[in-house]
């Protein structure tokens, strides 16, 4: 046995660890995609369900538990909007095809991009229309 000997690779169970531990904080790309924390969209943090986080740039994550729900539900359960809608039959970022966000999901995962809600404006009652003066005195 040589001193320039590699010794053998780790084994898979180990290998996968370390790539779960490295994706799990965001470091590690896992089939050109990454996983961890989203960046600096904070508002993402309260979506829930999660399986992949897909962005950085945007809030657009495979959830999970998705059978019959549709992302405009989902998106909406944490007080955001659907801003876009991709069929996953399997639990991956490249989303088989764009769909509604209003269309309900026919597996269990199913790729949503989230955004935040527009600032309602406030909007004033509609005015009353002017009324006439009366024309003679009360009585």
């Amino acid at each position: 046995s040589s001193s320039s000997e590699r010794p053998p690779p780790p084994p898979p169970r180990i290998f996968a660890m370390a790539l779960l531990l490295l994706a799990a904080i965001g470091l590690a790309p896992v089939l050109g995609h990454l996983r961890g924390p989203a960046g600096n969209i904070s508002f993402c943090a309260r979506v829930t369900n999660v399986e992949l986080r897909c962005s950085r740039e945007a809030c657009r994550v495979v959830a999970g538990g998705m059978r019959e729900r549709s992302c405009d539900s989902y998106c909406g359960e944490a007080a955001l909007a659907c801003s876009g809608a991709w069929a996953a039959e399997a639990a991956t970022c490249g989303g088989e095809r764009e769909v509604a966000c209003s269309e309900r999901s026919t597996s269990e995962t199913h790729m949503c991009e989230c955004a935040e809600k527009p600032a309602q404006t406030a909007t004033e009652p509609p005015s009353e229309p002017p009324t006439e003066p009366p024309t003679e005195p009360p009585t």
